[in-house]
């Protein structure tokens, strides 16, 4: 149920990304990023060792797909952790200190919400193991993924509530095991 393009980019930047300085938080330029979604939406699978455009350059290559996993989980129609999720997860008080909260809360999405953000954030406990490399701790990887994985389509997110949305990614990322996994 995971799309195909989330466990490629994933199994690409867990094999080459995970030491990378400042994954997921460099930048790529607009056109590039652009060139691969029609790519992508051709159906054409990235060959990020062998493309003329990575050859040798292995960095650009794992910059690009971070961008691109970064893209994809904004691109959708709805944030995988939906609208309707979108004021409980805003109530939780404190989500750094509120693990059942957020447990419960993630256990009430959909199965396909569930396993596609299980994944992002499985991944995302490997990259902040490796903080020491890559200088991308659970709270700077909040910072990245939270307003990628919650956002409300119908209104402007106030400063309070973003910083509330990267408090709750980081939590998801600190405490993977006991939030996502069955007890």
């Amino acid at each position: 149920m995971v799309p195909p393009l989330v466990v490629s980019l994933i199994e690409f930047l867990r094999n080459y990304g995970l030491e990378v300085e400042g994954i997921f938080r460099r930048s790529a330029e607009l056109n590039a990023i652009t060139r691969l979604q029609e790519r992508i939406n051709l159906g054409k699978e990235i060959d990020w060792i062998n493309d003329p455009e990575y050859s040798g350059d292995i960095q650009k290559a794992v910059i690009h797909a971070s961008v691109l996993l970064k893209t994809f989980l904004r691109s959708l129609g709805e944030p995988v952790m939906t609208n309707a999720n979108y004021s409980k997860l805003i109530e939780i008080e404190d989500p750094k200190n509120n693990t059942e909260a957020v447990r419960n809360l993630i256990w009430s999405l959909k199965p396909a919400n569930f396993l596609l953000l299980k994944t992002v954030i499985q991944f995302l406990t490997e990259v902040a193991a490796h903080s020491h490399q890559n200088l991308m701790t659970p709270d700077n990887l909040g910072v990245v993924f939270g307003p990628s994985t919650s956002w409300p389509t119908d209104q402007q997110v106030p400063l309070t509530q973003i910083i509330h949305l990267n408090n709750f990614c980081a939590k998801l990322i600190t405490d993977y095991e006991v939030i996502f996994e069955k007890q």
